[in-house]
């Protein structure tokens, strides 16, 4: 991969350096100047290193794949929330008032098959916010 740093003839014992220029807009370098100064550093070549050296042992990263998965992961998590809450009304509704069992016996049996595909739909929608969740947190680490 890379080369190993060769000795430094100017100061015996040290590794010769070679930087990384990153090119930054105005705002983001005076926000990593102002990040350093507020969290000690004396430099925010220090300041940098350091984030980097702790994003590389943790491993850490979001890549905008993962942002996508975990917004489609909250948008089926809300179709099944809002599923739920349509049983869980109906069932309500069926709770407090059993003369409508009595009234509308007929539409009760066409609406409990109407709650048991809802259940049935929001099992399926739980089912695969599951294993997406799994897919992310496998490529998360």
């Amino acid at each position: 991969m890379g080369k190993e740093p060769v000795a430094n003839t100017e100061n015996p014992g040290k590794a010769a350096r070679k930087g990384v220029l990153i090119p930054l807009p105005a705002d983001d370098r005076d926000a990593w100047h102002q990040a350093a100064s507020d969290q000690g550093y004396r430099t925010t070549t220090a300041f940098v290193r350091q984030a980097v050296r702790e994003a590389v042992e943790k491993g850490v990263r979001v890549r905008p794949q993962d942002r996508a998965d975990l917004a489609e992961l909250l948008t089926q998590l809300r179709m099944a929330g809002r599923n739920l809450n349509v049983v869980a009304r109906q069932l309500n509704v069926l709770a407090k008032h059993p003369l409508l069992v009595t009234a509308w016996r007929e539409r009760l049996a066409l609406d409990a098959d109407r709650l048991i595909e809802d259940a049935e739909e929001s099992l399926a929608q739980c089912g695969q916010v599951q294993d997406e969740i799994a897919r992310v947190l496998k490529r998360l680490g």
